[in-house]
């Protein structure tokens, strides 16, 4: 089965976040690896730390995220309060923490 679409993707994403009256569109697991970027493993620690949306299972066996969620998430990471936005200075600890990326992005819990 072919990948979606990234630009069409983008578009109904961008679509979901602009018109709050009109029902929320759902991604499934591949849609949301190509809107993200990121990983089904990466995907599951983030959530587990409460730094990206939880996915909703409608039946068993079938996971969606709302497109309002993940619009929110990827406005959360482009704030400049995103630890990832910068490099740490030398001598640091280095990249951030899940925990700091959880503390950045509260509204995302649950």
């Amino acid at each position: 089965m072919p990948l979606p679409d990234r630009e069409l993707l983008q578009k109904l994403l961008q679509h979901a976040s602009a018109a709050p009256d009109t029902p929320d569109l759902m991604f499934d697991d591949r849609e949301v690896e190509t809107i993200t970027g990121l990983s089904r493993t990466t995907r599951h620690r983030l959530e587990k730390a409460g730094a990206f949306p939880k996915g909703h299972y409608v039946s068993p066996g079938c996971k969606r995220w709302f497109g309002q969620q993940l619009a929110a998430w990827q406005r959360a990471i482009q704030s400049s309060s995103n630890p990832f936005a910068k490099p740490k200075a030398r001598g640091g600890k280095g990249r951030a923490s899940l925990k700091e990326i959880a503390r950045v992005t509260p509204s995302l819990k649950g």
